[in-house]
């Protein structure tokens, strides 16, 4: 199916789970020290990655593993997972984590992407291999 995890990335989603549950026994989110600690291996493993307000998203050449870091992260994985109209870049929810497909976002003026581009956080829209144009982040 393609939804293989790597062997490099099924370790930091561990260590991810360990954080996360050690984490929140104490409070409703990943510490700063754990975030910037996954950032790290995931970098020192070769990965691209990204630390938004809710997940951190770990590259590969064609997908991107999402890690939430608090509750509104995990409710975005549950969104995009299942997304409602519009559309999405594949994806698979693996327990709490989300695996996307990766796309080019789309550098297009937003005067000239379809009206539901609009309703994407940000207008993060994007394409496919193929050429679809999908959104990555909800």
């Amino acid at each position: 199916m393609g939804f293989i995890m790597p062997h490099p990335l099924s370790g930091l989603v561990q260590l991810w789970g360990e954080f996360i549950k050690e984490d929140f026994e104490k409070m409703d989110y990943l510490s700063l020290e754990h975030k910037d600690q996954l950032e790290a291996e995931a970098q020192a493993l070769g990965f691209e990655t990204g630390k938004g307000r809710t997940r951190i998203a770990i590259l590969s050449k064609n997908w991107v593993v999402k890690l939430p870091t608090n509750l509104e992260g995990f409710m975005a994985n549950q969104n995009e997972a299942s997304p409602y109209g519009i559309p999405v870049a594949r994806s698979r929810l693996l327990g709490d984590v989300l695996v996307m497909e990766r796309v080019d976002p789309a550098k297009s003026s937003i005067m000239d992407l379809p009206s539901w581009c609009y309703f994407v956080d940000c207008c993060q829209v994007g394409y496919t291999r193929q050429g679809e144009l999908v959104a990555y982040d909800l």
